[in-house]
């Protein structure tokens, strides 16, 4: 099959070296392939005596009919792969650090306490880098979407939303007020997360529609770090307001901001077949997603 493959793949670049390159592979074991299988069949399918490698008129011939393989092939085994993820009885979940404030990590311990026989594996990231994951139809993510734009190869529940809240040392004269704009933070210093969160694109978008460019005075990637340094006065933090836990905001307060920017929860797949584990899965967070909505609607 690798004769084959290399053979397609030298008549579609007509390069050793770039042949090479394309199979992760050296120029040496190209030229063995070629060879090997040119004896194989008893004749040439490349010509060779130039500079420029180009197909023989045998090679022009056969050329579809090994494509033909290679895609046979390449079905093939993913077909023996799909066979073997329906018996994978282990999940993998790629969610972001906050996971366990929302509802959604509520429906995930239910699945796992009524599901003992399924491993789920757990997986830390932001956001950015979580839909770098989604290449796969086992792929499962759980990430914040500041957006309304969706990927048409991919389905998505939506579980909730957050919105941007501000938080500041519990003696800070921000503190006396219940709710503030964006426009009374001109000034000030913000603490916020790295950008592979967005937050700082989404900050900065949001002050400059106020009228002011924000000044950043700390990038961080933990929220319980930024937290601290809110505490000692080093700056304000604008954070999801279900983010931070009601135990975390010893010395803060929390302000509601007047203009309301917010993300959405969701868990997202690859559309495609999925295992009967991954269905599961799948099936019982969105009865979870339907009874939450019922809930609110009461």
């Amino acid at each position: 099959m690798e004769k084959i493959q290399t053979f397609v793949s030298l008549a579609g670049t007509l390069s050793f070296s770039q042949t090479a390159d394309d199979l992760y592979t050296s120029q040496s074991t190209v030229s063995k392939h070629i060879a090997a299988l040119e004896k194989e069949l008893g004749m040439k399918l490349f010509d060779r005596s130039s500079r420029q490698v180009s197909l023989t008129k045998e090679g022009e011939y056969l050329l579809p009919f090994a494509r033909q393989v290679v895609e046979s092939s390449r079905r093939f085994d993913q077909a023996v792969e799909d066979c073997r993820q329906e018996q994978v009885k282990t999940l993998d979940l790629y969610a972001i650090p906050t996971m366990t404030n929302y509802d959604f990590f509520k429906a995930v311990t239910r699945f796992m306490n009524q599901h003992p026989e399924v491993e789920l594996v757990f997986h830390e990231g932001e956001s950015s880098d979580l839909a770098k994951k989604l290449r796969h139809p086992q792929d499962l993510l759980f990430l914040r979407k500041w957006d309304s734009k969706f990927d048409q190869q991919a389905e998505y529940i939506a579980f909730e939303d957050d919105e941007l809240a501000l938080f500041v040392a519990e003696n800070s004269p921000l503190a006396k007020r219940d709710k503030v704009g964006l426009s009374d933070l001109n000034g000030e210093r913000f603490l916020t997360l790295g950008e592979r969160t967005y937050f700082e694109a989404i900050i900065t978008q949001a002050c400059r529609q106020a009228g002011y460019e924000p000044e950043f005075f700390y990038h961080g990637e933990r929220i319980e770090a930024i937290l601290d340094m809110v505490r000692q006065q080093l700056g304000i933090a604008l954070l999801m307001k279900k983010s931070v836990s009601q135990g975390q905001l010893q010395g803060l307060k929390r302000l509601e901001l007047k203009e309301q920017i917010k993300s959405q929860l969701c868990l997202v797949r690859m559309k495609g077949r999925h295992n009967q584990t991954q269905q599961l899965f799948w099936q019982m967070m969105k009865e979870w997603q339907a009874e939450g909505k019922d809930s609110d609607s009461e």
